[in-house]
């Protein structure tokens, strides 16, 4: 492989590298409302889940869909907050979202010579990439009697069907909703 052609393999795997999003967490946007209190009542939004992306089937399906639902219920409960026997009666709106996108990693590996990518030649090159999935999980609680978006928490991580347990659902869950009002 010639030095022009390296260095641009190299660049090229550098640059979808810098471009890939760094390891996430949660991240949380909240207005000041009464409605956020201690005790406060809530229901699910009509559609209260959505798919967005590229929907990986061993992630996101109806038992998924039912584990986000009773997780939910089970950390704002937790929080103080109580399910409305109606949603009429609600102080809050909850639904959530779930964004799926494939990640392509790359590894620029190389084989022989010993100085490295920087040979004239005699070193051979391999790049080698992998499709991960990259999901975004996003909770909103919205004033029933306004509409207004009260609390968006959202966390992004690399995803396999083994976060999709309740026990993993609930753990992400507490951290999303760490900075409601006790």
């Amino acid at each position: 492989m010639k030095l022009k052609t390296c260095l641009a393999a190299v660049a090229l795997a550098a640059g979808i590298a810098a471009g890939a999003p760094a390891v996430a967490g949660v991240s949380v946007v909240q207005v000041p409302s009464t409605a956020l209190a201690h005790g406060a009542t809530y229901a699910w939004a009509s559609i209260s889940g959505v798919t967005l992306g590229a929907p990986t089937p061993a992630i996101i399906n109806e038992i998924t869909a039912q584990r986000l639902a009773t997780e939910t219920d089970s950390v704002l409960s937790s929080k103080g907050y109580r399910l409305a026997p109606v949603p009429y009666e609600a102080d809050l709106i909850v639904t959530y979202r779930v964004l799926m996108e494939p990640k392509l990693d790359t590894n620029l590996t190389a084989q022989g010579g010993a100085c490295g990518p920087f040979c004239p030649g005699g070193t051979d090159y391999h790049l080698s990439s992998s499709t991960k999935s990259r999901g975004t999980l996003v909770l909103d609680l919205y004033d029933r009697r306004t509409g207004q978006l009260l609390y968006r928490a959202t966390s992004e991580k690399e995803i396999s069907s083994k976060d999709t347990s309740a026990k993993r659902i609930n753990s992400v869950l507490k951290q999303m909703t760490k900075s409601l009002p006790l």
